[in-house]
């Protein structure tokens, strides 16, 4: 759409991102490249999206579904970019 993207994770994508380690690890980076206040505020409210994407993500890999994260577009305000991780089956799910 014009105000969202929706990336779509097939089976073994899903699975990966159960163990979540390299998403926290991004939060990590995004904060250290803003200074202060809003660097800590920046990659907490990241750590909670990717709390949300590892919670979808491990509900899709216990039904042998896949994960998908809706999220604003074009991402180019980070501190505004709101995603919807979700469950799906079909499709892309292999």
């Amino acid at each position: 759409g014009y105000v969202t993207a929706t990336i779509y994770f097939n089976r073994g994508e899903t699975h990966d991102a159960t163990h979540g380690g390299p998403l926290i690890a991004a939060c990590g980076g995004l904060a250290a490249l803003v200074s202060g206040a809003a660097g800590v505020a920046m990659g907490a409210a990241c750590a909670t999206q990717a709390g949300a994407v590892i919670v979808q993500a491990n509900r899709a890999d216990d039904r042998r579904m896949c994960l998908k994260v809706k999220m604003t577009w074009p991402p180019i305000a980070l501190p505004t970019t709101v995603i919807w991780p979700d469950i799906y089956d079909g499709g892309y799910c292999r």
